[in-house]
């Protein structure tokens, strides 16, 4: 018997389902194999897997937890008129994009701070500053002053993307850390 109730993650569980649905498959629909064929299609899934963790190890140094520290100063801060309702801040992901110390994090994180505190996946801790956010695509870019080399994820084009394409999110979402998700361009 196949047991799965020892996954805690969802993502581990997404990534085994098709492997455990294509072994049932095939337990179900042919005959007997002898005990030197492989499944078909498992060495492929495992390839697979191999990747996206290390796709995941590749980019996890540029991926940040974001918590905001301050407030604005005073009810005359302006803030560009928005569609959306002003959001109260949170905790969450952002992304390295220069390694000048730019990153990216939606704007419903940070809320209202002008201040925010960045932590790294090796636990370094800096303070950045909010310089820019739009709340109609809720986004924010915050700046912050690197003691040492930091790594920042490579960015492609989106005009290249295609339905159907795989895509995958590495976050700290919910306060969880170092998160991923797998997802398709729809």
């Amino acid at each position: 018997m196949i047991k799965v109730e020892c996954l805690k993650s969802t993502t581990a569980k997404l990534l085994l389902f098709p492997a455990f649905v294509l072994v049932l498959a095939s337990v179900l629909n042919a005959a007997p194999a002898p005990a030197k064929e492989t499944v078909p299609g498992l060495e492929l899934l495992d390839q697979f897997q191999n990747a996206l963790v290390e796709i995941a190890e590749k980019v996890k140094p540029s991926v940040v937890n974001i918590s905001p520290v301050t407030q604005p100063s005073s009810p005359s801060v302006k803030r560009p008129p928005s569609r959306r309702s002003p959001d109260r801040p949170s905790t969450g992901s952002g992304v390295v994009l220069h390694p000048d110390g730019y990153i990216v994090t939606n704007n419903h994180v940070i809320g209202d701070a002008e201040e925010v505190e960045i932590r790294f996946s090796d636990k370094t801790r800096l303070r950045g500053k909010v310089i820019g956010r739009d709340p109609d695509t809720d986004l924010a870019v915050i700046k912050i002053d690197p003691q040492k080399p930091i790594s920042a994820v490579p960015m492609g084009n989106s005009d290249d993307l295609r339905v159907g394409q795989w895509v995958m999110a590495v976050g700290n979402p919910f306060g969880l850390d170092r998160t991923v998700t797998l997802g398709v361009i729809s």
